[in-house]
C-alpha cells in the first residue's frame, strides 16, 4: 500500500496553494539581474509568505515577530528601499541564459521557502509560539533553521528541482514577467510599493501551471517525510511530542 503525503492533507488546499505560490516568487529572485533589489524582493516575499500564514491562523503577526521569524532583523536595507531612494545600478533587462545558470539556485531557494512556511504553518497550527505557545519567535526560527537544513535532499527538495530544471522556459517567462512589472513606470528608482505591486500582479494567477506541477510532485510523497521534517523541529525546539 503507497502512503500519501498526510502531513501536507491537514492543510486546506487554499493554504497549501498559498505556500507553494510564494515559494515559487522566492524562487524567481535569483533570476533578478540587480544586486540588492533581488534580496529585498526575496525579503518582501518572505514577510508577506510570514504574515499569510500568521492570519490563517487568527493572528496578526507584529512586525517584529514577521522580522525575526525570516532572519531579518536588520532593517537598513529593507528601510532604504522601503522609502524609494534606491537607485538601480542598471536597467532591468532580461536575459534568457541567466535562467539556464541560475535555475538550480532558484529552486534551492524557492525549496528553502517552502520547507520554512511548512514549519512555521505547523508551529502556529501547533501553538508552539507564543502567545498561544511558550516558545519565542527566535527559539521558533532557530528550530525551524535547524530542521530545513537537514531538508536540503528530501523529496520536496528533489520535486522543486526537478519541476523548475523541467520547466526553464515557463520559469523563463515568469522571470521576464516578474523583472517587467518591477520597473519603474518613471525614474530610476524603486520602492517598497513598486515591489509590492509587482509581487502581487505576479502572484495573481500567472504562477497557476507551475504551482499545479509542484502540487502534484508533493501529493505523491510519502507522509513520513512531513512527520520526519516536525519531529526533527519539535526536537530542536525541546518539545515532547505526545
Amino acid at each position: 500500500m503507497v502512503e500519501t503525503a498526510s502531513a501536507p492533507g491537514i492543510w486546506s488546499d487554499e493554504t497549501k496553494q498559498i505556500i507553494l505560490a510564494h515559494a515559487v516568487l522566492v524562487g524567481l529572485t535569483p533570476l533578478i539581474p540587480i544586486p540588492i533589489l533581488d534580496d529585498f524582493v526575496k525579503d518582501y516575499v518572505e514577510r508577506r509568505l510570514a504574515g499569510e500564514i500568521g492570519r490563517r491562523h487568527g493572528h496578526a503577526l507584529p512586525e517584529e515577530t514577521v522580522r525575526i521569524l525570516v532572519g531579518a532583523e536588520d532593517e537598513g536595507l529593507f528601510k532604504t528601499i522601503a522609502v524609494g531612494i534606491v537607485k538601480l545600478p542598471f536597467s532591468l533587462v532580461f536575459r534568457k541564459l541567466f535562467v539556464v545558470l541560475e535555475i538550480k539556485r532558484a529552486s534551492d531557494e524557492a525549496s528553502r521557502a517552502f520547507h520554512y512556511a511548512y514549519l512555521l504553518d505547523y508551529a502556529l497550527r501547533m501553538r508552539r509560539m507564543t502567545p498561544a505557545g511558550e516558545r519565542t519567535p527566535r527559539e521558533v526560527r532557530s528550530a525551524i533553521v535547524g530542521a530545513c537544513k537537514e531538508a536540503r535532499l528530501s523529496p520536496m527538495t528533489t520535486a522543486f528541482s526537478a519541476v523548475f530544471a523541467g520547466s526553464k522556459d515557463l520559469v523563463g517567462q515568469l522571470a521576464k514577467s516578474f523583472i517587467g512589472k518591477l520597473r519603474p513606470k518613471s525614474g530610476d528608482s524603486i520602492g517598497r510599493e513598486g515591489v509590492a505591486s509587482a509581487v502581487e500582479a505576479t502572484n495573481e494567477g500567472a504562477l497557476g501551471p507551475i504551482v499545479s506541477r509542484l502540487t502534484e510532485s508533493m501529493n505523491a510523497i510519502p507522509g513520513r517525510h512531513f512527520r520526519a521534517l516536525e519531529e526533527r523541529f519539535d526536537s530542536l525546539l525541546g518539545v515532547r511530542r505526545s
